[in-house]
């Protein structure tokens, strides 16, 4: 966790109870066994502005050799699967009206 998370009202050398997680798996196991809102005073409160939809959703059926081999293609390009679908029907579209 970054450090600066706890900059505000807490004391100089204050240690959370939160700890470090080397991987996803391990953090999740600590969040299925612990209950978030006893560690609200470790928390800072923040804004979020919510700009509303920014489209519509479609569902696509894919078999799950596709879906494979999706979820591959976007972890090689760095990209969630929806955004490498997005980006792809944006290439494809683009091509068919140039």
């Amino acid at each position: 966790m970054p450090s600066d998370k706890h900059e505000k009202n807490l004391p100089e050398r204050f240690v959370s109870r939160i700890p470090e997680f080397s991987s996803i798996e391990e953090e999740a196991e600590f969040w299925d066994t612990h209950d978030f809102t006893d560690f609200l005073d470790e928390t800072t409160p923040v804004t979020i502005n919510y700009l509303g939809s920014i489209g519509e959703t479609l569902t696509v059926p894919l078999d799950s050799g596709e879906l494979d081999a999706l979820i591959r293609c976007a972890k090689e390009e760095g990209v969630s699967v929806p955004g490498l679908v997005h980006l792809w029907v944006k290439e494809h579209l683009g091509k068919k009206s140039a």
